[in-house]
């Protein structure tokens, strides 16, 4: 599944379909999974749907470290928001060219990394000495050699910017710092309200017009500027660095740094903006992004319920009056219902995968589909191949890592089928997840919670 439309997913339907829980364990498997992979850019954003799904609570301390990790391994420089989320910024619609050195205790390769403090610190001893001279500690430190900059923290973890003598650039303190521009800092402050903020490095003062507790920068090639929320009318705004506004009265703003597309709410629906913040899509019930590796391409349902899928120049390629019905599903395949049908397309080609002879479709994986008939349900590839299949028609996927089970609904209780139909768990249970590490489910019966162990 691609993780750039799965807070959509989630959002619409987890309230009908799935239980809180179930929710956060589906984002931490995901999780585990994209950072053994290295891919930074999906487990960023699992990372923050969790946290926007489910809570700050339920990042785990190694989920953290994990993410971290990854980024330093990848030379990509990651920024904490107020809300816990982490972000990494573009310029020019690529990655930001403000790398930070990052250096942690004892590291005396400082001086050999970044040659210009040798013009103030003949060994690393006096580096140590100036720092702790100052109040700050040496536990971690982010060099940005390109302005001359050093972010540092003091004993209480809050953090400063000073330059290579340790004289502070910017007075007050902050979680994070980022370059934007040879002029510009990003600062998310230290406050009750932890607000972020733009710093001048030449006029030497905060020069943005944003004093919120939410803001994104929005740089598309064509537009660089800011998305804040305004707490006093509960809408966000989207103005450039100079403080004028080009939209506001919004209820929603996502930024597709990929894409360098923005998606926007207002009370008449979601709008896709290209990167000049012109609409390419206009208002809908819901805008999704699908991902197909170099291709994307974009999903929309309209106020009458109307379904579209565009091509990233938002030409529509599977849309009615051919099709009644759109599902977007994942990677390379979306379900459509024709004549009362439904099959499977290919989303590239827009080819025939599935005939359109089934009642409904349920995407079970990247490619094993459930295919409803009269009576069962029937589990098949995506070469139409049939792998097994159920009798029950309430069901719905239970999709771990490494693991692919059903869980089925009969006379109000939940039972466990893998995809050859062989029942795991009988039908005796309030909820059931899986827990693929201790390979195991938790249930829950009678408002009990146990565990009950599989091979």
């Amino acid at each position: 599944m691609k993780n750039k439309w799965i807070l959509f997913f989630f959002l619409n339907f987890s309230s009908v379909l799935f239980s809180q829980s179930e929710i956060c364990f589906f984002y931490k498997s995901e999780f585990s999974k994209l950072i053994k992979d290295g891919n930074l850019k999906e487990a960023l954003s699992v990372y923050n749907n969790l946290i926007y799904v489910c809570g700050e609570k339920e990042i785990q301390p190694q989920m953290n470290d994990q993410l971290l990790k990854l980024a330093e391994n990848k030379k990509v420089l990651l920024t904490e928001t107020y809300d816990g989320t982490f972000h990494y910024f573009f310029k020019s619609g690529t990655e930001n060219a403000f790398y930070a050195k990052s250096f942690f205790a004892g590291d005396t390769s400082l001086l050999a990394e970044v040659p210009a403090l040798k013009k103030h610190y003949q060994k690393y001893a006096d580096f140590l000495a100036a720092l702790h001279l100052k109040g700050f500690d040496n536990e971690y430190i982010e060099v940005f050699e390109e302005h001359g900059l050093i972010c540092v923290r003091n004993k209480e973890e809050v953090r400063y910017l000073v330059d290579y003598k340790m004289n502070k650039v910017i007075n007050e303190p902050f979680v994070s710092f980022l370059p934007l521009t040879n002029d510009l800092i990003f600062c998310v402050a230290v406050t009750d309200n932890e607000v972020a903020t733009l710093y001048s490095l030449s006029q030497r003062k905060f020069i943005t017009p944003v004093t919120s507790p939410a803001i994104q920068i929005l740089q598309t090639g064509e537009f660089t500027g800011l998305a804040s929320y305004l707490s006093e009318n509960k809408k966000y705004k989207i103005c450039d660095f100079s403080g004028k506004v080009h939209l506001e009265e919004l209820d929603t703003v996502i930024f597709y740094p990929e894409e360098r597309k923005i998606v926007i709410r207002t009370n008449q629906g979601f709008r896709l903006l290209n990167p000049q913040l012109k609409p390419q899509i206009d208002f809908s019930k819901e805008i999704i992004p699908l991902n197909i590796g170099t291709k994307l391409f974009w999903y929309a349902k309209q106020s009458d319920n109307i379904k579209t899928v565009y091509d990233n120049n938002c030409h529509p390629v599977i849309s009615s009056p051919q099709f009644t019905d759109i599902i977007p599903a994942k990677e390379n395949y979306v379900a459509a219902a024709k004549g009362g049908k439904y099959g499977i397309l290919e989303l590239d080609t827009q080819k025939e995968v599935i005939p359109f002879e089934y009642l409904d479709v349920i995407f079970i994986t990247e490619t094993v589909f459930a295919l409803r008939t009269p009576k069962y349900w029937e589990f098949v590839d995506e070469q139409y191949n049939e792998i097994g299949g159920i009798d029950n028609l309430k069901i719905r996927p239970l999709n771990t890592e490494g693991k692919i089970y059903i869980q089925s609904e009969e006379k109000g209780k939940i039972a466990v089928y893998d995809l050859t139909g062989k029942k795991i768990l009988q039908p005796l249970y309030d909820s059931v997840s899986y827990d693929h590490s201790m390979k195991r489910f938790t249930v829950v019966q009678n408002g009990k919670e146990s565990f009950v162990e599989v091979e």
